[in-house]
């Protein structure tokens, strides 16, 4: 059961960042630091144990997910992780944590807005949408 959700916990931890960032004044500047920098390694632990129980032996995608989107239209959104989009999607969060280590002191003005730079899902499942038509509505729209 566990193992089946993972990607569906990972986007769900990374929504509830973006609302605690949100919702903490822009004031408490460490306390959103620590948000984001728990956030982010909670998500690269996940994304660390996604890639340990990933099967090397089965080529189409694992950890899919369907969620229909408008019922009545039979509009569906499709994501889930093949061998390939697992190790960019583990580059990008690892990548993610780095740069925000390396500026912990560096940002003083906007720090929020920086923050939530973060949390962009549109960089992190667009390796996981089975559509490419509908990341780029997600872009423009």
């Amino acid at each position: 059961m566990f193992k089946a959700n993972l990607l569906t916990i990972i986007y769900f931890i990374l929504f509830i960042g973006i609302i605690l960032i949100l919702l903490i004044p822009s004031h408490q500047k460490k306390i959103l630091k620590i948000i984001t920098l728990t956030t982010l390694a909670l998500t690269f632990t996940l994304l660390n144990i996604m890639w340990v129980f990933f099967n090397n032996s089965i080529i189409k995608f694992q950890y899919s997910l369907d969620f229909c989107w408008l019922i009545n239209s039979n509009l569906t959104i499709s994501f889930g992780v093949d061998g390939i989009s697992l190790f960019f999607i583990m580059l990008t969060t690892l990548l993610f944590l780095v740069c925000l280590l390396f500026s912990w002191n560096s940002i003083k003005i906007y720090l929020k807005e920086y923050l939530l730079c973060f949390f962009n899902h549109g960089i992190f499942f667009n390796f996981c949408f089975f559509d490419i038509r509908f990341t780029l509505l997600l872009y423009f729209f």
